[in-house]
């Protein structure tokens, strides 16, 4: 595992050699590679960012959905009791006892957000076993960053790729980034970071969309048909 002080700095450490290579380098692979370095500092630094805020956003959300106006506890607090029962008894049992993965992902969130990492973890694992792609997403999340468990980049990928298979597009976009830095035991594939960008740039995403251009520039021709291609 990566202690987190550079784990943290990872990004500017990045952009800072790309910096170095480009100005003091005089072949043209150095530049490239500079420029490529450089690149990935800044995908991996937007896409922790993006990850961070979202959680905080989910916590707060959380929060004001779980107040109620006054008159709202009052009307239920002065409702018919016997009432309240025969509605109950009435409903369907099965429909008492259906998991609802949204709910466990909120628990995860506002786990998380408290810092209980692996509370979260247990919460947003329920979930995501359930196919919910918000929850594999910052399943993955939790596992890339080793925050209440080893730190595992392979079972990082195999999550965001469940949660990409569904179409998710926070899921595509770090996949996207996984592919520029190799982790998870991939290859380095500016190819296919560029299709994974382009999938989740499709659907709105504009982090996606700036990552997408950045890794454009960097391709060669035959290597934007071959990602066209398999778009």
């Amino acid at each position: 595992m990566i202690p987190t002080p550079i784990y943290e700095l990872l990004p500017y450490l990045y952009v800072l050699a790309g910096i170095l290579a480009v100005a003091g380098l005089d072949t043209l692979f150095g530049k490239i590679c500079g420029a490529l370095l450089i690149i990935v500092g800044i995908v991996v630094y937007s896409a922790r960012r993006r990850y961070r805020h979202r959680t905080a956003d989910m916590a707060s959300a959380k929060a004001h959905s779980g107040s109620r106006p006054q008159n709202e506890v009052s009307r239920r607090n002065t409702a018919d009791p016997v009432s309240q029962v025969s509605r109950r008894n009435t409903a369907d049992p099965v429909s008492q006892v259906r998991p609802n993965p949204e709910q466990d992902f909120e628990k995860g969130a506002a786990s998380e957000e408290s810092g209980h990492y692996q509370e979260a973890l247990q919460w947003y694992r329920k979930a995501a076993d359930q196919g919910y792609a918000p929850a594999q997403v910052n399943l993955g999340a939790l596992y890339a960053e080793g925050h209440g468990v080893s730190q595992d980049f392979q079972e990082a990928l195999a999550w965001y790729q469940k949660a990409a298979n569904q179409g998710y597009a926070l899921a595509q976009f770090n996949l996207g980034v996984m592919c520029i830095t190799g982790q998870g035991g991939i290859s380095r594939d500016s190819v296919m970071a560029y299709v994974w960008f382009s999938r989740a740039a499709i659907q709105g995403d504009e982090d996606a969309r700036q990552a997408q251009k950045q890794v454009a520039a960097e391709l060669t021709t035959a290597q934007k048909i071959r990602a066209t291609q398999l778009l």
